[in-house]
């Protein structure tokens, strides 16, 4: 059964291109065509409908491939083109392959044309769904950026010791006034001194078992050396090319105070507790000396004495 296609053939001569049409029909296509040879004609026809692929002369009266190649990559279509020609030296055909010719045939050998054409479309196919898959990539990342940069958490990614992304609340935790203070900065200065140990083990942890989490308590860095508090959970990341270890951090300066304030209260309620008690405990004594004084007291006798 005939597969259909659909060829643009950019020729001067119609009996060229009905030997290709007759080719084609040999090789097993239903061929539906149209031949063109001025960059208008071409330019029409590929604005019509676009063909699944293009045939083209290497040279001709009015026009060129190389022309109608350059037609086709200047409107970005990834079509896949193959050159014709009668004679072409070595160096035209590698002058062709750069510009980005998929294939070239002397028209004397037109046996190699359907598994050219063949080839070329399934490579095209190919491409079309690599594109696609990193378009759908890309507004998948897009998407991720949106959801992580409006994140309450700070939320940064570290890789070859530096940061290499940080949402706006990231930003914000470090005083920053945009990403730019960041990104490229060593993360390790953003730390306090006395944590840092901790942090390269927790690190050294990740990348020696990928499925490790850490979570600490840790005191950072803003960018003016003010120190705050934060509980940090740390984990691989992995994307693309790209390797590292993501960071979901959240400043618990505040809470820290309030447990301070809370502890020194627990303190001093405690301490007067304890001198209420101790109060008490005199009391209680000198409360016993009275009694055992009062046990003590010689009472007065009334009546004469015998």
């Amino acid at each position: 059964m005939s597969r259909p296609i659909r060829v643009l053939i950019v020729e001067d001569s119609e009996d060229d291109a009905l030997l290709v049409v007759r080719e084609l029909k040999t090789g097993g296509y239903d061929p539906v065509f149209e031949r063109v040879d001025t960059p208008e004609a071409m330019e029409m026809a590929v604005g019509r409908q676009l063909p699944d692929i293009v045939i083209a002369d290497y040279a001709m009266p009015r026009f060129s491939g190389l022309a109608a190649l350059n037609l086709l990559r200047k409107k970005k279509l990834d079509i896949p083109f193959i050159l014709l020609s009668g004679k072409i030296g070595e160096d035209k055909a590698v002058e062709a392959m750069k510009a980005g010719a998929h294939d070239y045939i002397m028209k004397d050998n037109l046996t190699r044309l359907v598994s050219a054409i063949e080839r070329e479309s399934k490579a095209a196919e190919m491409r079309k769904r690599h594109k696609k898959a990193e378009e759908a990539l890309q507004q998948s990342e897009k998407y991720f950026r949106f959801v992580i940069d409006s994140a309450p958490e700070a939320i940064f990614i570290q890789s070859q010791d530096s940061f290499v992304y940080v949402n706006n609340a990231a930003i914000k935790l470090f005083g920053a006034q945009s990403k730019d203070q960041l990104v490229d900065q060593p993360i390790m200065e953003r730390i306090h001194p006395d944590y840092r140990s901790a942090m390269e083990e927790c690190i050294k942890k990740i990348n020696e078992d990928r499925e490790s989490v850490c979570i600490l308590e840790q005191k950072y860095l803003r960018l003016d050396n003010s120190v705050i508090d934060v509980e940090a959970s740390v984990i691989l990341y992995a994307f693309k090319e790209q390797r590292g270890t993501l960071f979901f951090v959240r400043d618990v300066t505040k809470r820290k105070i309030m447990e301070k304030e809370l502890q020194d209260r627990v303190k001093i309620s405690e301490g007067f507790a304890s001198v209420a008690v101790d109060r008490e405990l005199v009391m209680m004594e000198l409360k016993r000396k009275i009694q055992e004084l009062e046990a003590l007291r010689i009472k007065p006798i009334s009546g004469n004495s015998p």
